[in-house]
C-alpha cells in the first residue's frame, strides 16, 4: 500500500485550483477515487513484476508462450455507475471507494473504472490523475497520448505510460489511463499491467474493449 506521505502528494495533487473551479463534493469524490487507484498500482505482486509477466516462468522468452484468446463472459451490469461490461473468467470485481476494481486470477492485470465527476470535467480529471501517478512512481514515462480514443461508446483522451515503484526490485508496469465524456458524467479507466505480453494482458485489454457507458 502507498505510504503516508505517497497518499498525501497523490491527495495533494487533487486540490481546487480556483474558487470557480468544481464543488467540494466533486473534489473529495475525485481525491477519493484518486488513493484508490494509487492503492492499485502497489498492488501487483513482486513475484510477477520480476519474472515479467503472470503466465511467463522466470527466464523464458515471452514469445514463446502460447495465449489463449479471452474470453469475456456474459455482460454484466454496474448501475451505480452507468458501466456494462463483460468480466473474463477467473477474474475478481468488486466497488470499492466509488470504483470498480478488477484483478485478473493470477493478479498481473488490474482494471480500475470510475465515474468521479460531471461529463465536463473529463479533460481536468484526466491531467489529475496523471499527475497523482507521477508523483507515485519513482519513474514515470508517457509513451503516448492518444485523441479521441474509444473507450465505454465514447471518444476520449487516452494515456498510455510506464513506471517502477519507488524502492522496489522488478520490472516496469505498463500504465493506461483513459477518460471519456459521458451524457452527464466524467468516465475513468485505469488499467496496470506488467510490461510485456500475457494472458492477463490480453484479458485486461479485451474487457475495456468491451466496456460502454449509460450515464
Amino acid at each position: 500500500m502507498p505510504s503516508a506521505a505517497t497518499r498525501g502528494s497523490a491527495g495533494a495533487s487533487l486540490a481546487p485550483a480556483s474558487v470557480s473551479g468544481p464543488d467540494r463534493r466533486t473534489i473529495w469524490r475525485r481525491r477519493v477515487v484518486l488513493m484508490a487507484i494509487v492503492g492499485l498500482l502497489f498492488a501487483i505482486p513482486l513475484t510477477i513484476l520480476v519474472s515479467g509477466g503472470g503466465n511467463a516462468p522466470p527466464g523464458e522468452p515471452i514469445a514463446e508462450i502460447e495465449v489463449k484468446a479471452p474470453d469475456v463472459g456474459p455482460q454484466k451490469v454496474q448501475d451505480s455507475l452507468g458501466v456494462k461490461l463483460r468480466v473474463p473468467e477467473g477474474w475478481t470485481r468488486k466497488e470499492k471507494q466509488n470504483v470498480l476494481e478488477l484483478q485478473s486470477k493470477d493478479g498481473a492485470a488490474r482494471v480500475a473504472i470510475s465515474a468521479p465527476g460531471p461529463a465536463a470535467d473529463a479533460d481536468e480529471l484526466h491531467s489529475q490523475v496523471i499527475a497523482g501517478l507521477r508523483t507515485s512512481y519513482g519513474d514515470f514515462d508517457v509513451a503516448k497520448n492518444i485523441d479521441k480514443a474509444p473507450v465505454g461508446g465514447l471518444k476520449g483522451q487516452a494515456t498510455v505510460a510506464t513506471g517502477k515503484l519507488p524502492g522496489k526490485k522488478g520490472g516496469a508496469q505498463k500504465i493506461l489511463v483513459t477518460t471519456a465524456e459521458g451524457k452527464e458524467r466524467a468516465y475513468l479507466v485505469v488499467v496496470f499491467t506488467t510490461d510485456q505480453t500475457s494472458q492477463s494482458v490480453l484479458e485486461a485489454q479485451a474487457l475495456v474493449n468491451n466496456l460502454h457507458f449509460t450515464k
